[in-house]
């Protein structure tokens, strides 16, 4: 899992997981010590199942079928399912989250049934459905703007804003170094440590910024946050001859703040840390790898014309070796 903050979909593997499985578990083992009078006399082929099938029909028979230990029945369902023409990753996501015990249903069945490939697929989807809705730039700046509402409003836009991960940081700090949006300030500076070890990538890459309120504030963040990957970067902050007092005194506090969440000092110079950290992202290591579930992931420049984040994408067997470049390229600076 990714640090403290886990997403809609991980919540969901955790919510009830006991009790699905044992209901779920049960129902199969039952279907299954029955005889073939309970299996359909002639099982559908998936092309017999798609006419005029939708989306949403197909992924509700598919669990109804699999839920009852008709694994023939499932199978074709979820073939069709996979070769609907309409069938689009987010809708299937949003399918999944009305009825809360699908991944639980679908963790069984690739675990105890024959049909394990047509449910991993299924599965799959629905991880690229909500990795999706977490890139949506309309629902993360609509979630921005809902800060400014009552208590209700602001806890909701904060939720999905912390779903939405690193892809919430560039506009939540294009809307820090916009006038136009200061009464939002306040709110989005709060918002900011919540969205936890997916916002600390980007959020070092925009200490470049050149408004020193504004990387004062991300310094504050990165310091609650409490992720050591930050701390070279912090110290590197203190080593800048330009740095105003304040913005050091900053860095320096973030620092000790992350020693006291972590529980032990982090020590060694800015570029002894990076060096450090290098070796970790050459060797894969666990604490700085990109989510393994990802064909791809995202490495973070700040862009000094622009003054905003930009990311570039990588194959994610690379972004450990890449991640590594940076850091030594930041050691011998």
């Amino acid at each position: 899992m990714r640090g403290t903050l886990w997403t809609p979909l991980e919540q969901r593997l955790t919510r009830g997981v006991t009790l699905a499985a044992v209901v779920t578990v049960g129902l199969v083992a039952s279907a299954s010590s029955q005889t073939n009078t309970t299996q359909p006399k002639t099982v559908p082929t998936a092309p017999e199942v798609l006419a005029d099938a939708t989306v949403e029909s197909l992924f509700t028979d598919f669990l109804h079928y699999a839920r009852l230990g008709q694994f023939g029945a499932a199978d074709a369902h979820a073939k069709a399912l996979l070769a609907h023409p309409d069938l689009d990753p987010v809708e299937l996501m949003e399918l999944a989250n009305k009825d809360r015990q699908s991944v639980d249903t679908l963790l069984i069945i690739i675990k105890h049934s024959s049909i394990s490939e047509s449910a991993s697929r299924v599965l799959e989807l629905i991880e690229k459905g909500e990795f999706r809705r977490r890139q949506d730039v309309e629902r993360i700046q609509t979630n921005i703007e809902k800060l400014s509402g009552n208590p209700q409003q602001e806890a909701s836009a904060v939720r999905h804003l912390v779903d939405g991960g690193e892809y919430s940081i560039p506009l939540l700090v294009k809307a820090l170094l916009d006038p136009g949006q200061s009464a939002l300030w306040p709110r989005i500076i709060s918002a900011l440590p919540k969205i936890g070890k997916p916002a600390v990538n980007p959020l070092v890459a925009a200490l470049a910024v050149d408004n020193h309120d504004v990387r004062q504030n991300l310094i504050r963040a990165l310091g609650e946050i409490g992720y050591p990957f930050a701390v070279p970067y912090l110290r590197k902050v203190i080593g800048n001859g330009t740095a105003f007092a304040e913005t050091k005194s900053a860095a320096a506090a973030a620092i000790a703040r992350i020693e006291s969440l972590i529980g032990r000092d982090v020590p060694g110079s800015a570029e002894e840390l990076f060096y450090q950290f290098a070796e970790r992202y050459y060797e894969d290591d666990e604490t700085v790898r990109a989510d393994p579930r990802l064909d791809e992931a995202n490495v973070w420049y700040w862009d000094a014309a622009a003054q905003g984040l930009k990311a570039v994408v990588v194959p994610r067997r690379i972004f450990g070796p890449v991640m590594a470049m940076r850091c030594c390229e930041e050691a011998l600076r």
